[in-house]
């Protein structure tokens, strides 16, 4: 098997018999869908600077440049805004969508030693489908993570995969934090249910009441279109 320029599989069966020769070309085939599942964010790696691509809420969003992003030079910081009460910090993007596309999403994230998620705090990634006028239809989350789990994720200072393939309840369908619920149901694939006209990726930091003097960071965002099309 080979690969052309566009990253395209291309299977030489001219002198493979043809049982082996088909079989090839299914594993082809199959390499070739999965090359061209493209990740629609943009600036996922937030490589250009200023979080272009992202509506951020809430205060203390920062692109910074370092040595310690997951790969290139740049990645997302964030931490609370040290208010009274429970407050939400973070960054979404949002795409168009449609009824049955189908997505896979993920992302990196890592808590320094120096600075650890701590007290009340905690972080997400999310995936929602919405309609036209933005209210929620689907609700789609990672792990939860706190200061009483991360070690389940490697420890501090240590990137880590958080995949979105919890699907839960939620209330308040109109709002940008949609307060998620129980988790109903855990797939492997995210499929926009019927009414979606736009998918939104979201990354939420919450700071508890305590104010607890802690951040995150997150790189290597991911929000692959594995099927259907965009109308």
């Amino acid at each position: 098997m080979f690969l052309d320029k566009a990253g395209t599989a291309i299977i030489k069966t001219a002198f493979l018999p043809r049982a082996a020769a088909g079989l090839a070309f299914a594993i082809g085939l199959l390499f070739a869908i999965e090359a061209r599942a493209a990740n629609i964010l943009t600036n996922p790696g937030f490589e250009t600077a200023g979080l272009a691509g992202w509506t951020t809420f809430g205060a203390n969003n920062y692109s910074q440049t370092g040595s310690n992003a997951h790969s290139g030079t740049n990645y997302y910081k964030v931490y609370g805004q040290f208010i009274l009460g429970t407050n939400y910090t973070g960054i979404y993007q949002d795409n168009a969508s449609g009824p049955g596309v189908t997505y896979l999403a993920d992302g990196w994230a890592e808590s320094l030693s120096s600075d650890n998620i701590k007290g009340k705090d905690a972080i997400w990634l999310e995936v929602s489908f919405r309609d036209a006028s933005f209210n929620a239809l689907a609700l789609y989350r990672s792990v939860v993570v706190t200061s009483n789990n991360i070690a389940s994720f490697g420890g501090l200072s240590k990137w880590f995969d958080l995949q979105i393939t919890n699907q839960c309840s939620f209330t308040n369908a109109s709002a940008l934090i949609l307060l998620p619920g129980s988790v109903t149901n855990t797939v492997t694939s995210l499929v926009a249910p019927v009414g979606t006209v736009y998918v939104r990726y979201q990354v939420v930091y919450s700071q508890g009441s305590d104010n607890a003097n802690s951040s995150m960071y997150f790189d290597d965002l991911t929000l692959n279109q594995t099927s259907g099309t965009v109308v």
